[in-house]
């Protein structure tokens, strides 16, 4: 009786729906309501975060995407679509701008090591100092 009750309830905030497998993450609850909420503007740099993010977790984790990054930035900056100061900052290898726009700094590090950035060019650009 208590796995059906379980199993007929979702988390309030709908965030989580469970089946009898698993739980699922859902677009929905506080996540997506907030989306609603916010100003367009806002969401908009959100969006752009988003894809700046998945750009730099795929890097880390994809070989093959680092060795065309490393090739020709463009098309893959298109395809996440990655915009303004964060475009610039990525064809750039920009680190330093990357932390001050508000990357995950763990994201930056290892994507930096991916496309075989050396380590104190790395921490040199981020301390602001001269190579």
């Amino acid at each position: 009786m208590l796995t059906a009750l379980l199993e007929s309830l979702a988390v309030q905030d709908g965030s989580i729906r469970t089946s009898r497998a698993r739980a699922v993450r859902t677009p929905a609850g506080p996540a997506a309501m907030h989306w609603r909420r916010a100003a367009p503007e806002l969401r908009k740099e959100e969006v752009q975060m988003y894809s700046l993010h998945q750009l730099l977790w795929d890097i880390r984790k994809d070989p093959a995407l680092a060795a065309r990054f490393r090739t020709n930035p463009y098309p893959i900056l298109d395809e996440y679509g990655v915009e303004g100061e964060a475009r610039y900052a990525m064809l750039e290898l920009d680190f330093k701008k990357l932390h001050e726009i508000g990357a995950n700094p763990y994201l930056i590090y290892f994507c930096a090591i991916q496309l075989k950035v050396d380590r104190a060019a790395y921490y040199a650009q981020i301390r602001e100092e001269e190579n």
